[in-house]
């Protein structure tokens, strides 16, 4: 029989997370209690933005970003585009072959409004423009 069910559009993180559920049915009797505790924390890291386009951006980092992982990123190029903070899913990461001490990473815009996505494409055609003419 069936246990869940999926609609399409396939959400990746919907699917995963069904699935998991899935194969997570029994408890493992070998694990130590734990108490659902619910609260937040911030992890800082100095990461500088190499490249900002619609899908995303590019950054370079002290440490390699997990691929797939999801991080909300605030910096002061998001508010001078006019768009706050924003939720990214890495895409990719890689060392950088000029120093052994950053990685290269790509993160992925998650559910941006049209409207962040209209001021993004604003402002990179404005750049574009302004390195033309110079």
């Amino acid at each position: 029989g069936a246990n869940d069910y999926i609609v399409k559009p396939i959400d990746p993180d919907m699917f995963l997370a069904k699935v998991t559920s899935l194969l997570d049915k029994r408890p493992n009797p070998y694990t130590f209690k734990k108490f659902p505790a619910h609260s937040s924390f911030e992890i800082s890291y100095h990461l500088e933005v190499i490249a900002l386009g619609e899908q995303g951006i590019d950054l370079v980092t002290p440490i390699p970003l997990k691929v797939d992982s999801k991080m909300m990123i605030d910096c002061p190029l998001f508010t001078k585009v006019g768009i706050g903070t924003a939720h990214v899913r890495i895409a990719a990461t890689r060392p950088n072959p000029n120093d052994e001490s950053q990685f290269f990473s790509t993160a992925n815009f998650i559910g941006l409004s049209d409207n962040a996505l209209q001021m993004i494409r604003r402002w990179v055609m404005k750049q574009d423009t302004a390195v033309k003419a110079s």
